[in-house]
């Protein structure tokens, strides 16, 4: 996913997660992707196939989605499903192929 996620004509990547304890509000999503080009933005919560979000990020991630903002929780897989579901990647046989706006 790095050429989704790679440049300035694309996504612009704002890390939240630290791998220090933090003083930042519990529940913030791990990242947050930003794509002027398309006018689009979206919360990540990055998680195992096994994780579970705490129960800061179930409320964050509400008033998220109250809002009108897009949030993903889940595995890079579900990073991925988000992007197929938006246009912006399409699966191919061997791998993703970026649709260039």
């Amino acid at each position: 996913m790095a050429s989704v996620f790679g440049d300035d004509r694309d996504f612009k990547i704002v890390r939240l997660s630290q791998s220090r304890a933090t003083m930042q509000t519990p529940g913030i999503p791990d990242r947050r992707y930003y794509m002027p080009k398309r006018r689009m933005a979206v919360w990540w919560e990055a998680k195992t196939a096994i994780g579970r979000p705490s129960a800061f990020q179930v409320a964050f991630r509400a008033t998220c989605e109250a809002c009108g903002e897009e949030y993903v929780l889940g595995t890079d897989e579900a990073l991925t499903d988000w992007l197929v579901g938006k246009g912006i990647v399409e699966r191919l046989p061997n791998g993703l192929r970026v649709n260039r706006a």
